[in-house]
């Protein structure tokens, strides 16, 4: 079970985007990382969050640790003033 919160921190209003999930063996997103969950998220006013929780289906990797990645406006439709700040991570171990 995992959540997502996307916040507008910005002085504007954000245009609707997408966040997207993904499973990772480092902390960095690419493109080989995996897909887990794309969601909509509507236009947000500056300070408000949209948050997301709930179960992911993993595929089958091999045992051990990986990062579960959030990337917030993932399709890159938001002109933001910062574009690198989209990206957490959360450390997850993955037992046989």
């Amino acid at each position: 079970t995992v959540g997502d919160t996307t916040k507008n921190s910005g002085g504007g209003t954000a245009g609707a985007s997408t966040t997207k999930l993904y499973l990772s063996a480092d902390t960095t997103y690419d493109p080989s990382d995996i897909e887990l969950r794309s969601r909509a998220v509507p236009t947000l006013n500056p300070g408000i969050s949209n948050t997301w929780g709930g179960k992911l289906t993993l595929p089958k990797v091999n045992p051990g640790a990986y990062y579960i990645i959030a990337v917030s406006d993932a399709t890159g439709t938001v002109v933001e003033t910062i574009e690198t700040n989209n990206a957490k991570f959360k450390a997850r171990t993955i037992n046989p």
